[in-house]
């Protein structure tokens, strides 16, 4: 007997391997020892992700959200793929407690805070007041 899994089933279970990679990643950016590309690939998705600009703007309906659906994991993969395998392997050993460096939270929310405030200044400039 043949089983078929369902596209939700499979999309779920993309989704569950997705997240448990973003602490993997996570580790990797702050990580000295992590190729320089790498880390640079993960700080643009991330600034990316949190960034209020899209490549498609999300108020178009389902094109909004392609590049949130797509791009993302895409570049999430590559960005895994470029990761020497002894690095993967050290950071899965790693304690739970270890796998996200301290400070992470604290990190993210300085580069949205930045973000917001160099948009601030652009429009501030740009309109003249």
């Amino acid at each position: 007997m043949v089983m078929t899994v369902s596209f939700r089933e499979r999309l779920r279970r993309e989704a569950a391997e997705m997240l448990a990679e973003v602490g993997l990643l996570a580790r990797a950016m702050f990580d000295p020892e992590a190729p320089w590309a790498v880390r640079l690939l993960l700080f643009l998705i991330l600034a990316y992700v949190v960034s209020p600009v899209d490549l498609i703007p999300d108020f178009i309906p389902v094109l909004g959200l392609l590049d949130e659906i797509i791009l993302v994991p895409l570049a999430l993969r590559l960005a895994r793929r470029m990761l020497p395998p002894e690095l993967v392997e050290r950071y899965r050993q790693a304690p739970v407690d270890e796998r996200l460096p301290p400070g992470m939270k604290l990190a993210g929310a300085v580069l949205v805070l930045m973000v917001w405030l160099c948009l601030i200044a652009l429009a501030v400039a740009v309109t003249g007041e």
